[in-house]
């Protein structure tokens, strides 16, 4: 057999969708995982308490003054990088200290790596800090051997940035959905009933809000009509008080759910909302079309873009507009035949996006990066110890 290509990932935190993924890489044999993670959790984010395989570790962080207030930064990045001892590297992130960091070392010590992320600029942060933004991502782009985009959007987007002679590939997040398929959701077979479903955060860029105004519209027409909220954050206890109090008993928060209590979560809904106003991809999407569930997403919703759109799995409308989203439920809320069409069809679709696909795609793009003589920029002079231009926080926006 070949030797298994050792492949390191430097990310934001833990979650299971990235555990799920380095075990299978594991069991497949092509590849072998380790795991550099910035933060232990991040605000606004709980998957339960979870142990660490081998391979994988939470850097130690300090608290840093800066101009604009307080950075936090892994001074042992490059330490941890050496032990690694990779042949390639992924990067997941571009703008905070510890990933410049990372990206200095690599660079200076020659090493293959990809940058790994979500679509940038969706966050507008003023005219000055976009461009800072860009002339960083820009630089990054030079550095690295490839970018996996997550999502088609985000290959558009750091294609208009321009990138020489490199390969950027789409690759979703992928998790385990086969839990998902061997539980699926009885989607507009159960007489007399339309049971929505959310799953995500609540906070502000999930839409929740939007979510909520829109079903009070739907509920005028249609008594069958019920929400289900699951998942928990800051917003709650204001979301709660904006449900009129004739919808109360039709609409539940049922606060967050361990994933393995997902799966039949799913199996129990007829149709899956995500409204976000920002999603760099949404997972959740995924476990929706495993459990053969329609979804109705907006538009800032990197999977949607992908598997809802014109796919047949569902319908895609603008982020932040009750009224479009409210529309759009209305049609399953008419139609259970459509419902269970478009389930079909997302079952389908749910193939595009298993963790046997996902390996596939890592190694495909790890054989590339490897095996192509591809330039490398070397360090310039004094470089190294410049200040990042712009360093920001990263967010959880899967």
């Amino acid at each position: 057999m070949m030797k298994p290509m050792r492949a390191n990932f430097l990310t934001v935190m833990p979650t299971p969708y990235w555990q799920e993924l380095f075990e299978a890489f594991r069991r497949d044999g092509r590849i072998q995982p380790s795991a550099l993670y910035m933060y232990s959790v991040a605000p606004g984010t709980y998957w339960g308490d979870r142990a660490l395989p081998d391979g994988e570790a939470v850097l130690p962080s300090r608290l840093a003054k800066t101009w604009g207030g307080r950075l936090c930064h892994h001074p042992s990045i490059q330490e941890a990088l050496i032990k690694s001892d990779a042949d390639v590297y992924v990067v997941g992130g571009y703008s905070t200290w510890t990933c410049r960091a990372a990206m200095r070392w690599l660079r200076r010590n020659r090493k293959r790596w990809v940058l790994f992320g979500e679509r940038p600029g969706v966050t507008h942060r003023g005219r000055i800090a976009g461009r800072l933004r860009r002339l960083v991502l820009s630089s990054a782009i030079r550095d690295a051997a490839a970018v996996a985009a997550v999502g088609s959007a985000a290959v558009t987007a750091y294609r208009d940035l321009g990138f020489e002679g490199r390969t950027i590939t789409s690759v979703p997040y992928y998790t385990d959905t086969e839990p998902f398929r061997r539980r699926p959701a009885k989607a507009g077979q159960v007489a007399g009933r339309l049971r929505l479903l959310f799953c995500g955060q609540l906070i502000a860029r999930k839409g929740v809000d939007v979510l909520l105004s829109a079903f009070h519209r739907v509920s005028r027409n249609h008594p069958n009509a019920e929400l289900v909220l699951a998942g928990e954050g800051p917003l709650r206890k204001e979301l709660e008080a904006s449900i009129a109090p004739h919808l109360r008993d039709r609409v539940r928060f049922v606060g967050f759910q361990p994933i393995e209590s997902l799966p039949d979560l799913f199996a129990d809904a007829d149709l899956f909302v995500l409204p976000s106003r920002h999603d760099g991809w949404g997972v959740v999407v995924n476990q929706a079309l495993a459990a053969g569930l329609p979804v109705v997403a907006s538009d800032a919703v990197g999977a949607a873009l992908d598997f809802v759109s014109g796919c047949g799995t569902g319908i895609v409308v603008p982020a932040g507009d009750a009224i479009s989203l409210a529309n759009a439920i209305s049609t399953f809320a008419d139609d259970a035949h459509k419902i269970r069409r478009h389930a079909k069809q997302a079952s389908m679709m749910a193939a595009e996006l298993t963790l046997e696909r996902g390996v596939d795609t890592w190694a495909a793009l790890f054989d590339e990066v490897l095996a192509e003589n591809l330039p490398i920029r070397p360090s310039i002079s004094g470089s190294d110890n410049q200040p990042d231009a712009f360093a920001i926080a990263p967010e959880a926006n899967r």
